[in-house]
């Protein structure tokens, strides 16, 4: 523990002693050299702000979490996190990090509920009991769905996308044709399926005598289907 204290006071020390500024054209990030989180009263003194290249940053939040333990681990979590940070830990260097990480935040939220749990949001619950539904406000929520209500119309020959009835002779839905600027091409008919230069009447049954439950097996190694 003694080593770790004086490696964080000699990075302290170093930014220190060469008075850094923040257009020196170099990166540096502000950090409390007494966390704030514990030294509340230090928070704003000037005297306890010290600015860090981004890799010193990271190390002494990583020293910090050694020393204090606890939420010191949830700073360092957040500052390994952070978008600006492109710091790569070791696979035990991480797994240390989200462990004690883990164990401090199911400490602070032992015997914690969550305040509503099991209860009516009293704001919803208020809001649904006061509101007036009128015929103004129906046709409101009707013109503002018109849009979004889209639906495949057919009169048997051409389909149609569209929000409204395009004629007399469609209804909804779509007739077993793929239709594209108004032509229609019927959709083709699986009649056999080839594999390994054995036809069979369909790929089901290509299945049972290979014995092989996987389709994507089959097509993967040259399998087609052979269309009318």
């Amino acid at each position: 523990m003694k080593s770790i204290k004086q490696d964080y006071i000699k990075i302290i020390k170093k930014a220190l002693l060469e008075n850094r500024k923040k257009n020196d054209n170099i990166y540096y990030e502000k950090h409390h050299i007494l966390p704030k989180a514990l030294f509340p009263l230090w928070e704003k003194r000037k005297s306890n702000i010290v600015l860090l290249t981004a890799k010193e940053h990271v190390d002494a939040h990583k020293l910090l979490a050694y020393i204090y333990g606890k939420g010191m681990w949830c700073a360092y979590n957040r500052l390994i996190y952070d978008k600006q940070n492109n710091t790569i830990l070791s696979h035990d260097e991480y797994a240390e990090l989200r462990e004690k990480h883990s164990e401090y935040m199911s400490e602070l939220n032992k015997g914690r509920k969550p305040p509503n749990k099991g209860k009516p949001n009293p704001g919803a619950s208020a809001y649904m009991k006061n509101r007036i539904i009128t015929d103004e406000s129906i046709k409101k929520r009707k013109e503002t769905l018109k849009d979004k209500n889209y639906h495949w119309w057919t009169n048997g020959e051409i389909d149609t996308w569209s929000n409204d009835c395009p004629g007399e002779n469609y209804k909804r839905g779509r007739t077993n044709v793929s239709s594209q600027k108004g032509i229609l091409r019927p959709r083709k008919k699986v009649s056999k399926f080839l594999f390994d230069g054995v036809l069979y009447n369909n790929v089901t049954l290509a299945l049972k005598e290979i014995g092989c439950k996987s389709r994507t097996y089959l097509y993967n190694r040259g399998g087609i289907h052979i269309y009318e």
